[in-house]
């Protein structure tokens, strides 16, 4: 089902990321201050094993960004608080009921649903904002 969607061009990507770059940069000093643990955040265990999820979520289920613009609003948002709660169910449990490893995928496929719902909701408000009207 087309929504009007499309996607940016290079150009508007780079613009994009200048701009984010420019936004980023009052948070400059903290980040300096704190550099060794946001590099260790950024590339430890929890951010390799959301984006290996999302990337199993595209390659192996065939969730592509097309696909997940066929959802409605919030759709992905709701699955993911659906993979959320059943993390805490396993990790909440007793210990002889406890699965932390089991835990721990369940809150990538999570995090990795919120990646897919935020950039498909990025996708859409700039395609309303295209159009000439907010999302």
């Amino acid at each position: 089902m087309d929504q009007g969607l499309r996607y940016p061009t290079t150009e508007e990507l780079l613009e994009q990321t200048g701009e984010a770059v420019m936004a980023a940069l009052p948070f400059a000093t903290s980040l300096l201050c704190h550099a060794d643990e946001a590099l260790a955040a950024i590339g430890g265990p929890a951010a390799q094993a959301t984006l290996l999820a999302r990337a199993e979520q595209i390659a192996v289920r065939g969730h592509t960004a097309e696909s997940d613009d066929d959802l409605p609003i919030g759709k992905l948002g709701r699955d993911a608080k659906s993979y959320l709660s059943a993390a805490l169910d396993v990790i909440d449990g007793t210990l002889e009921h406890r699965n932390l490893a089991v835990g721990r995928r369940r809150l990538a496929r999570a995090a990795a649903l919120c990646l897919a719902e935020y950039d498909r909701l990025t996708r859409f408000e700039a395609a309303a904002t295209k159009r000439g009207r907010a999302a």
